[in-house]
């Protein structure tokens, strides 16, 4: 939780400012960019090439209007589990798994387990990440 230790970016100028350079000096975060022949290597550039697929695949079979389901197209990517962490991305962000409608009509959901405290609960999650 807090400031992260790196910031991974591609090349863009947003990224290469002096007001950007500061505040990451400040809160002591380092800057690591992505390759220029190799922009594969970003996180986010794998994420944006998956939502894309998921928005052609969609717009072919029923919408034209990309805007209309990319919540939809969104929130699927954000209730399945990712390789490379093995969490859905809302359970280290939030602490909890998100409602899936898969959820409702199956009847698994049940009433939440309360958080026991913040620091037991990160300290659980990155022992699982270790």
């Amino acid at each position: 939780m807090g400031f992260p230790r790196e910031l991974q970016t591609d090349q863009g100028t947003s990224f290469m400012n002096a007001l950007t350079t500061e505040v990451l000096e400040r809160f002591g975060v380092k800057l690591v960019r992505s390759s220029i022949y190799h922009p594969q290597s970003n996180p986010v550039e794998s994420m944006h090439r998956t939502l894309k697929r998921i928005l052609r695949v969609l717009c072919l079979e029923a919408i034209r209007d990309w805007e209309k389901i990319l919540p939809q197209a969104l929130f699927a990517l954000r209730t399945v589990i990712h390789d490379s962490t093995g969490f859905l991305p809302a359970e280290p962000v939030h602490g909890k798994t998100l409602r899936t409608y898969a959820m409702l009509l199956y009847g698994k959901l049940t009433e939440e387990e309360p958080v026991e405290s913040s620091v037991v609960w990160i300290m659980s999650l990155s022992s699982l990440i270790e």
